[in-house]
């Protein structure tokens, strides 16, 4: 990996400062980010006002890909997970954010946590080269059924993860057995 121009951005994080337990930046600090850059690395502020940090976040996004209002900026990879509710990045079942298409990112309010996360939207997630999703663990078993499986999709609405419709490039998923097999 030519580690030197590698850009980190993040797709989504949860509000809280950078060095909490919870921040998706502290976790990939500690995991990931030992040969990138420090100026190569584009955080999500979660500190900040939910919707400032989102707008500053897509301001950030159209500078540095040099995209105009109404273009898309084209990620290499974009790394996502999904939840055991079949969501990614941080755009959960019945959320406003999943209809969203003119902005590049939001702030969405999820019920489930009572708390705002900052996300990337559907049009950057389905605009990039390759999406790799990984996903782990047996209760993430039926949501990897409903969005992989070759049968008819119930009644209601889709998962968000089924609802990524990429407009170039492939999407490769990575399942952990408990995740593909179940228990």
């Amino acid at each position: 990996v030519p580690w030197r121009q590698v850009h980190v951005f993040f797709g989504d994080e949860r509000c809280v400062p950078p060095d909490h337990a919870d921040s998706n930046y502290r976790m990939a600090c500690e995991a990931l980010f030992d040969h990138v850059l420090p100026a190569s690395i584009h955080r999500m502020v979660g500190e900040a006002d939910p919707d400032r940090a989102a707008a500053d976040y897509e301001a950030l996004l159209r500078t540095h890909f040099g995209v105009a209002p109404g273009d898309i900026p084209v990620f290499d990879v974009v790394l996502l997970g999904m939840g055991d509710d079949g969501h990614i990045a941080s755009l959960f079942p019945g959320n406003e954010a999943l209809d969203e298409r003119a902005r590049l990112v939001v702030a969405p309010y999820v019920d489930k946590f009572g708390a705002h996360r900052i996300s990337l939207t559907y049009p950057v997630l389905e605009a990039a080269r390759e999406r790799l999703v990984l996903v782990s663990g047996a209760g993430k078993h039926p949501a990897v059924t409903r969005v992989l499986g070759d049968h008819a999709a119930p009644a209601g609405d889709p998962l968000p993860a089924e609802r990524l419709r990429p407009t170039r490039g492939r999407t490769r998923w990575f399942l952990d057995r408990v995740a593909a097999e179940g228990s």
